[in-house]
């Protein structure tokens, strides 16, 4: 019986223990999808647009805060490669697994999205349903969850760090990193394309504005010649 009952609380703790790594992987499945689906209904404040250097001296620190709070809100909304790197990672826990055994699926071992569709496809665990599936076949369930295969027979967390990088990887082609020069992803050429733009205009209105300037002091001088024309012309009749 002493046997007996050690071996019953070997079990149990066991099922304690995977059920917590579970959770843990579920809790941080959740933040992300809700870090990047949040991205998606942030308000977009149109009326904000960036400071000028001239605003910001006329303001608090607190009013700058505050403003830029606003005009940075909903930036992402739309963004294409936060929408597909959310559906992709969605699709890497919602796919059937091949695993030969008892299960195939998520929604087998209690786990399954939120019904509110704003949730972005957030999981939510029915703990028992959990616990009674890696009671009765816990090899089963490693198998879903953690199969270093390829194809059809590799586990949902495999899966997931797939497109996890997957995902990464886009939004890095995107939007770079701390150490990528501006030749390295998108944002960075459209801002190296905007600047080289800049530089053209700006040397295109320097031109223009010398151009005025010669014109202008051509004028000038055309006028100071006349007045002295005139001024030698009225000193003429005037010793006349």
């Amino acid at each position: 019986n002493v046997t007996n009952g050690n071996a019953r609380l070997s079990v149990n703790t066991d099922v304690d223990d995977s059920v917590d790594k579970i959770m843990n992987f579920i809790d941080k499945y959740n933040e992300t999808i809700d870090k990047m689906n949040g991205s998606q209904l942030e308000e977009r404040h149109r009326d904000f647009p960036p400071l000028t250097e001239e605003q910001r001296e006329e303001m608090t620190e607190d009013q700058i805060k505050r403003w830029e709070e606003k005009a940075k809100s909903g930036l992402l909304r739309g963004e294409a490669t936060i929408r597909d790197g959310m559906y992709t990672l969605r699709q890497s826990m919602q796919q059937t697994v091949s695993t030969d055994g008892a299960f195939n699926h998520i929604s087998q071992v209690g786990i399954t999205t939120t019904k509110n569709y704003l949730d972005g496809g957030r999981l939510e665990v029915n703990e028992e349903k959990l616990r009674a599936a890696l009671r009765d076949n816990p090899d089963d369930v490693f198998k879903l969850f953690s199969n270093d295969d390829k194809g059809e027979a590799r586990g949902l967390i495999n899966r997931f760090d797939d497109a996890l990088d997957r995902t990464r990887a886009s939004i890095e082609r995107k939007a770079g990193k701390s150490t990528a020069t501006l030749d390295n992803y998108s944002i960075g050429k459209e801002i190296k394309h905007l600047n080289d733009r800049i530089s053209i205009f700006e040397t295109r209105m320097e031109k223009v504005e010398q151009r005025y300037w010669n014109q202008f002091t051509a004028m000038e001088k055309a006028i100071s010649d006349l007045e002295q024309q005139s001024s030698q012309l009225f000193s003429q009749f005037g010793d006349m």
